[in-house]
């Protein structure tokens, strides 16, 4: 999923993998040249009702190396929360987990079909 400017030009994606809807999860990774992608919230509530809904999914969560503070903005800006820390998972730069669940983005558990 990408946001464009008005000259068509792209200012952030998301990107989703590691969709595993026995367990109802699926991981998430952004990129952005533009932080004002992030005024974009109807492509923020597209992203988490693609993740929520459409893929039935009761978590979506991100890895993003340490050291990259502009990314962990980015993360916690989406409103995911840290929930772990992977030693060395990016080489020698460790790994932060983070994660928001349906609950948190709908205020109500959502039941779908796929989610565990």
């Amino acid at each position: 999923m990408g946001v464009e400017d008005s000259e068509g030009r792209v200012l952030g994606v998301v990107m989703f993998s590691n969709w595993e809807p026995w367990f109802g999860t699926i991981e998430c990774s952004a990129a952005a040249d533009d932080a004002r992608w992030l005024l974009a919230r109807e492509a923020i509530a597209k992203m988490y009702d693609y993740a929520f809904l459409a893929c039935g999914c009761q978590k979506i969560w991100s890895r993003t190396p340490l050291r990259n503070e502009r990314a962990l903005r980015l993360v916690k800006a989406l409103g995911l929360k840290y929930e772990a820390r992977l030693p060395r998972q990016f080489g020698d730069d460790d790994a932060v987990v983070s994660a928001r669940y349906v609950e948190e983005y709908y205020g109500r558990k959502i039941t779908t079909s796929r989610a565990a």
